[in-house]
């Protein structure tokens, strides 16, 4: 349904919500009919029409998926599926269904980091999560890369300190189940 591929120069929000122009959303290499580091299916545009049972998250390094998260379709959008309380499977032990005081959207940050998922934002020193989508606009040093959108994840079984440690993917996909 979506794929990004990490350093692209794709604007992953807009890209991901459809808003603008296919030819705002990055690189002008890619053609309409073209572009191996963005794929974006009309099915996000008729998501609420659509009978979803999950919705699964997936970043890839090397081509091996190294996160999946499996998120409940029911009754969502493309705005508000990736939430803690919809959260069927996770591969870090902090992150549940139910789970309290951590951050989850696809808007957070003023839209700064799409699909960022944290479990303590207190300022960037102390910041830790599970996954960020870092754009060019970036409020901490962890988040300056040479080329965007940087994608980074935790490799440990809970949230890292974004600071201090953290891995990187190739790329991030979203899929979906009916």
């Amino acid at each position: 349904m979506y794929f990004v591929k990490s350093g692209s120069g794709f604007a992953v929000l807009p890209s991901f919500l459809g808003n603008g122009s296919y030819e705002s959303w990055g690189p002008a290499s890619c053609t309409r009919t073209l572009c191996p580091d963005l794929f974006r299916s009309f099915l996000i545009d008729v998501w609420r029409d659509l009978e979803l049972k999950k919705v699964k998250l997936s970043l890839y390094k090397d081509k091996v998926e190294v996160v999946s998260m499996i998120f409940d379709g029911q009754g969502t959008n493309e705005k508000d599926w990736f939430s803690v309380s919809r959260i069927l499977d996770s591969p870090w032990k902090d992150v549940y269904k139910g789970a309290i005081n951590v951050h989850f959207s696809i808007f957070w940050e003023w839209s700064i980091r799409p699909f960022y998922a944290a479990k303590s934002h207190g300022g960037c020193a102390i910041d830790i999560g599970w996954i960020a989508v870092v754009g060019p606009k970036y409020i901490c040093s962890w988040e300056k890369r040479p080329s965007y959108p940087y994608i980074i994840y935790s490799n440990k079984t809970e949230g890292t300190q974004w600071e201090k440690e953290h891995s990187s993917a190739d790329s991030l996909a979203v899929y979906i189940s009916f």
